[in-house]
């Protein structure tokens, strides 16, 4: 092992990772989103049908149900709008620029 002074920065183990490799990325959280909204259907569906007692709480995941469902479509409706409106600009720059 190579002696390290205290002024030597530390050599760094793992490389460092791109957000997308960490799960960030634009589509995880629209998975996640999607998961949430299945999983709050479900447990309305179980409380109407099976579990009588708690139908006080409907309503509150219904409009939660509701939030998730716009959320996840303004993502998804919101991501093609910009594509349509800005990809042209996009692409006509980077063909000036010799990439693509």
């Amino acid at each position: 092992m190579k002696n390290i002074r205290p002024g030597d920065p530390r050599p760094s183990r793992a490389p460092a990772r791109r957000p997308e490799a960490a799960g960030a990325s634009p589509q995880g959280f629209h998975v996640v989103l999607a998961i949430a909204f299945v999983v709050l259907l479900i447990l309305k569906i179980a409380i109407v049908r099976v579990y009588r007692n708690f139908l006080k709480h409907a309503p509150v995941l219904g409009m939660m149900i509701f939030i998730l469902a716009v959320i996840v479509f303004a993502i998804s409706a919101g991501f093609t709008v910009v594509m349509k409106i800005f990809y042209p600009f996009v692409a006509c720059l980077s063909e000036a620029r010799g990439t693509s």
